[in-house]
């Protein structure tokens, strides 16, 4: 007879592989369901939590037209580790009762405690969302940028780097629409002095 934490483990373990046969295709909605379901039994792995969020990120993706392929690219990339460290986790979940007890990683080495695991994931998420505001940025696409935005105060409302880079954003919405009129300081048109180079 199996302990019931490695049985939530096997579970765990088959509905997030499960899950990726549906995001490969395309099947967002029944990928969520699938993850809806693994949360639920492990609802503190933050590996789930963050599959969850990329997937309903590309569900959202899916629906735009036109598709950003390079940028679906991005977050599929992502999808096989996550699952893998989700699947990792759920395992050494089942197999202590203890937060501090010694763990092993994926490499057989030891780390630290669960609660440095998670927020280490967390401020990984939160890079990559920035990473990809910043992208957007570039791109001139402000309204993407500001949408990635809205998704780390989702996780981070006081997050420093996005609220500089949100007011960036905002400089150069406002200076778009000041050289398209052409009309401030006696007609002359007005840059920002990071613009000027």
């Amino acid at each position: 007879m199996k302990p019931s934490g490695q049985s939530m483990y096997e579970m765990i373990a088959s509905l997030l592989t499960g899950c990726k046969k549906y995001i490969d295709v395309e099947a967002y909605s029944k990928a969520l369901a699938i993850i809806k379901n693994a949360k639920h039994s492990d609802h503190r792995n933050v590996y789930i939590i963050a599959l969850e969020k990329q997937v309903k990120l590309l569900s959202d993706l899916s629906k735009q037209q036109p598709r950003n392929e390079l940028y679906r690219k991005q977050i599929c990339s992502t999808i096989s580790d996550i699952i893998r460290c989700a699947i990792h986790e759920s395992r050494i979940r089942a197999g202590t009762d203890k937060d501090t007890a010694a763990r092993k990683d994926l490499r057989g080495g030891e780390i630290a405690p669960r609660f440095d695991t998670q927020e280490t994931a967390i401020k990984k998420l939160l890079k990559q969302i920035l990473r990809f505001a910043e992208e957007f940025v570039r791109k001139g696409d402000y309204k993407s940028a500001l949408a990635e935005l809205n998704r780390i105060y989702i996780i981070d409302p006081e997050n420093i780097r996005a609220k500089n880079l949100e007011k960036k954003i905002e400089t150069l919405i406002n200076a778009g629409k000041i050289e398209q009129t052409g009309k401030r300081n006696g007609g002359y048109r007005w840059l920002p002095r990071f613009l000027i180079r």
